[in-house]
């Protein structure tokens, strides 16, 4: 990817992440270059992982391409270090939510 369109496409991946951790939303429209499209997955499938509600990269994928219509979502979830980072993701957010369940996160617990 040359620099330019590089630069432009960590630069909306930056603004579509912040808008989400703002706790907007940050919606695909039917307009939007390929560029943004794959901005767009990217962030809502990290946002996804963090959720707790997947078990895996796979389980995003579908959540992307069959409930929210965006078939796309298959090639730009194919890179393999993406896949990784998901499956990190969301055993963290797993983790995370049992520990919640099982009250270690209160303060002066140990874990």
């Amino acid at each position: 990817m040359a620099g330019g369109r590089r630069n432009g496409f960590l630069t909306l991946l930056t603004q579509a992440a912040a808008t989400v951790a703002a706790g907007e939303e940050f919606a695909m429209t039917p307009k939007m270059t390929k560029t943004e499209l794959r901005a767009y997955v990217e962030c809502r499938a990290r946002e996804l992982a963090e959720s707790g509600l997947h078990m895996n990269w796979l389980s995003i994928e579908n959540e992307l391409r069959f409930v929210e219509g965006i078939p796309e979502a298959r090639d730009i979830l194919a890179r393999e270090w993406l896949r990784d980072t998901l499956d990190r993701l969301c055993l963290a957010a797993h983790r995370r939510n049992a520990d919640a369940r099982d009250g270690n996160l209160l303060p002066g617990r140990p874990k």
